[in-house]
């Protein structure tokens, strides 16, 4: 591939081992855009090159913004989501066996926006917290204590 170039170097403990993230003229090229590779070798430079495919996604607006917290939590929960004012959205505690143990519609807003829940009356237990909109739904998982 060529002539390396070290962009990062990762010292290891108590020993001399060296782990690169290397830049040649074969990751330059513009057919091989975005792609590196790692080198792993000992401290006389000879070593075995791995390829392992990476890659970054955007992440999801709805799935990042939609957190429950306390948790585990024992008389209330605040819920986290992002608010769409075109759709009904409903948040629902869900037991083990898809259960609605609470169930409240959310106000329909614009943007990041929270509501509470009242855990008094659900019994200890694991369940799941779930946010109904549209075609979406997403979950996360909560425990009662």
């Amino acid at each position: 591939a060529g002539t390396e170039y070290a962009l990062m170097t990762i010292p290891v403990l108590n020993g001399s081992d060296l782990f690169e993230i290397v830049n040649d003229t074969w990751t330059g090229d513009i057919a091989n855009n975005g792609d590196y590779y790692i080198s792993l070798n000992g401290s006389d430079q000879t070593g075995m090159i791995y390829s392992i495919s990476t890659g970054v996604e955007m992440g999801d607006p709805d799935l990042e913004a939609f957190h429950v917290q306390p948790n585990p939590a024992s008389d209330r929960v605040v819920v986290n989501y992002l608010a769409d004012p075109d759709v009904e959205q409903v948040v629902e505690v869900v037991d083990a066996t898809g259960r609605s143990i609470l169930r409240q519609v959310v106000a329909r807003a614009h943007g990041e926006a929270r509501m509470e829940l009242d855990l008094r009356t659900v019994q200890a237990g694991a369940y799941h917290v779930v946010l109904r909109g549209g075609q979406r739904v997403i979950t996360r998982k909560l425990v009662v204590q």
